[in-house]
């Protein structure tokens, strides 16, 4: 359960140095594994295809540009609060090169680049939703950044994914690539969540965890695993990524929480989940499901909001 998790790319020419980071919220879990085997990443043949319109991303309702973009500005908001103020937990000295993967709206990119004038930052997403004006020293991409070959004139310092856990057939693949696009030293940050709703108390969400559980499981017959991110450390650290930091951050689902700040985060939680939830509901309700949520998205919304229900996301 692994988010944000900080991944750095062995560099053969330093003794690299560990990062240690600790957890923010109270209740929560951090874990420093020890430092693998350091070793070169190996270059990866990859076949072109074009970008597939119809794959599932983590908000598909963000490419109509209406109301719904302000959620991404909400989940940024989130983010920020959860990091307290932050951008990422990477410790990269003055970056040169940045990708952003999955870039959404590009929100993320477009702050990294203004906070960092010397570096030249890429967002990358299959779908053209960023703004047509942007900074001189960030630029969009529209790439299948999974099917199609990586061919970036220069190795980045620091890759950077966010809110990725239904976006790809084969997140494996990507991670892979990213380790062949970093310059030795290099790191990736992915900040993900884990759709599997914990409670802080004994009160549950009884339609939210019928919900979760038959979405999770439509999904993995589909092959996709939306508790992926419980492996990412695993499969980092198979392909040759060291100085593994591990965060888990167990986050209010709502403003149940007395704590300001932890309230705040869970206010801005309980607006930002539902949407993802409700439409992979929607995508995987069509594709097998037979019913099974129909009439259940009202009852799982409220257990969402009702805030005796010590709701937990695990990210």
């Amino acid at each position: 359960m692994a988010t944000p998790i900080v991944y750095k790319k062995a560099d053969i020419d330093a003794d690299p140095a560990r990062a240690e980071y600790k957890t923010i919220l109270p209740a929560q879990r951090s874990r420093t594994p020890k430092a693998p085997n350091i070793h070169t990443a190996k270059q990866q043949t990859n076949t072109h295809n074009q970008p597939e319109q119809n794959r599932l991303g983590m908000f598909p309702q963000f490419h109509q540009r209406n109301t719904q973009l302000n959620l991404a500005d909400l989940q940024h908001q989130m983010c920020k609060l959860i990091l307290d103020g932050k951008l990422g937990l990477a410790p990269v000295p003055s970056p040169k090169h940045v990708l952003d993967v999955a870039t959404g709206t590009g929100i993320w990119a477009l702050e990294y680049a203004k906070n960092n004038p010397q570096a030249n930052v890429i967002g990358t997403d299959l779908f053209t939703m960023q703004p047509a004006t942007a900074a001189p020293n960030v630029s969009f991409v529209r790439q299948d950044v999974e099917k199609e070959e990586w061919n970036y004139p220069h190795p980045f310092d620091y890759i950077h994914l966010r809110y990725i856990v239904s976006c790809f057939d084969d997140a494996q693949s990507v991670f892979r690539k990213a380790h062949a696009a970093l310059r030795p030293g290099g790191y990736i940050e992915i900040f993900d969540l884990v759709l599997h709703p914990r409670y802080s108390g004994d009160k549950r969400g009884p339609a939210l965890d019928k919900w979760c559980s038959a979405v999770c499981a439509a999904a993995t017959r589909e092959g996709r695993d939306l508790r992926k991110a419980e492996r990412y450390k695993q499969w980092l650290e198979e392909i040759g990524f060291v100085d593994v930091v591990d965060v888990e951050m167990m986050l209010p689902g709502n403003a149940w929480s007395e704590d300001d700040k932890i309230k705040e985060i869970g206010a801005l939680l309980v607006q930002v989940q539902p949407g993802p939830l409700l439409t992979l509901g929607t995508y995987f309700g069509a594709r097998g499901l037979s019913g099974v949520l129909d009439g259940l998205a009202p009852e799982m919304m409220r257990d969402m909001e009702d805030e005796s229900i010590h709701l937990c996301w695990p990210m």
